[in-house]
């Protein structure tokens, strides 16, 4: 994860891990970036706490694995969603996620 987001903004781009709950996962990880927007000081675009949350991931909870009938004690999963609306937005410098659904041809 680290390489990817090292490969789309550069090797300057600070990055951590953190526990995140996630009802579908145990443990669960949230991975966030720094907002290259205000450097870490906070802005609209971070919602004022200096770091964006662009990926969460964990292994698939024990109870998921036996409601889709895959035997939890043979196999496990790994899930992961990438929110690539604020990846763009980091990247392309789009202070406002509102302005990629809105319609306009700017953005598309």
């Amino acid at each position: 994860m680290e390489a990817f987001h090292k490969f789309l903004f550069g090797n300057n781009i600070e990055i951590r891990f953190r526990y995140k709950y996630y009802p579908e996962v145990s443990p669960g990880m949230g991975t966030d970036i720094k907002c290259l927007f205000c450097h870490g000081k906070g802005c609209d675009a971070c919602k004022h706490r200096g770091w964006v949350e662009v990926l969460g991931s964990g292994m698939i909870h024990y109870n998921i694995l036996k409601m889709c009938g895959i035997d939890p004690e043979e196999y496990t999963g790994f899930a992961f969603g990438m929110g690539i609306d604020r990846l763009a937005m980091q990247k392309f410098g789009i202070d406002d996620i509102r302005k990629l659904y809105g319609g306009g041809m700017t953005y598309l």
